[in-house]
């Protein structure tokens, strides 16, 4: 269980997230849904230990997250791969901190494989200068996946691949997520409110200025219903409608905040 309770934190005094309160269910898939600059990633740095809260607390299993927490595994935004060394190395160096007693020749198997299974078999001995920004991101992907941790944390990791290969690693994350029996817990920052929809068991919906909770939500139809299905379940589209109103809601607001959005007048 991860417990979130009144966090906060702001940076150069403006206010980044406020009072999130949030539980995450050992076991769940949750997506944070949001709008650019809502604070999602930020959120997901917190969870990692990688940025402290100024207020409020973190917990994982009731321990207070206090630095850069062993528990997690993260895939950022920007690859975050060792530029020096292979791809297959940058794999293997994660194996080895969280399997010390396998042999190099078992951490490659492991490596190979994993890679094999993002699309790039093939690569191991590539660098990272090498590959695509599509397949650097698969990679980092391949790296996080491969790792036996509890949680994995995944900030936008699709964002910069073509549409048939963001299908298919979200296929696999999917999968990857059912199999594992309860046993792994996903969070996943994207602003795709149709990626959510698919790939979340939990939708927790931020708004921003500053970064609040506005909705959370359970999503059960994302592991009963194939995608060919899933959107055209009447139960998917409701959900798709409350998700959308909550976002207007949350932008009249703003606008009306600023003296900007009057009623028949347009902006």
């Amino acid at each position: 269980m991860i417990q979130c309770t009144d966090v906060s934190i702001a940076f150069q005094g403006k206010t980044v997230l406020d009072r999130i309160g949030l539980e995450i269910p050992d076991g769940a898939f949750l997506c944070l849904l949001g709008q650019s600059g809502c604070g999602k990633s930020t959120f997901l740095r917190l969870l990692a230990g990688l940025l402290k809260a100024d207020s409020g607390s973190i917990t994982i299993d009731g321990r207070e997250v206090d630095g850069p927490e062993k528990a997690c595994s993260v895939v950022f935004q920007d690859y975050s791969l060792f530029p020096w060394m292979t791809t297959g190395d940058n794999l293997m160096l994660a194996l080895k901190a969280a399997c010390p007693d396998k042999t190099r020749a078992e951490l490659r198997n492991l490596a190979e494989s994993y890679l094999e299974l993002v699309g790039l078999g093939g690569a191991f001995h590539q660098y990272p200068s090498a590959l695509s920004g599509g397949m650097r991101q698969r990679a980092a992907i391949a790296r996080a996946i491969s790792v036996p941790c509890r949680v994995l944390l995944m900030d936008e990791p699709f964002g910069a691949l073509d549409p048939v290969n963001r299908a298919m690693l979200q296929d696999l994350v999917r999968t990857l997520h059912a199999d594992s029996g309860g046993q792994r817990t996903v969070v996943f920052v994207t602003h795709d409110v149709d990626e959510a929809l698919y790939l979340g068991t939990r939708i927790a919906v931020f708004g921003s200025s500053p970064g609040r909770l506005l909705a959370l939500e359970d999503n059960s139809a994302s592991r009963r219903l194939p995608r060919e299905k899933l959107f055209a379940d009447e139960s998917t589209l409701a959900l798709q409608r409350k998700i959308m109103s909550v976002y207007r809601a949350d932008m009249e607001k703003k606008l009306n905040d600023k003296n900007l959005f009057h009623a028949g007048n347009g902006i």
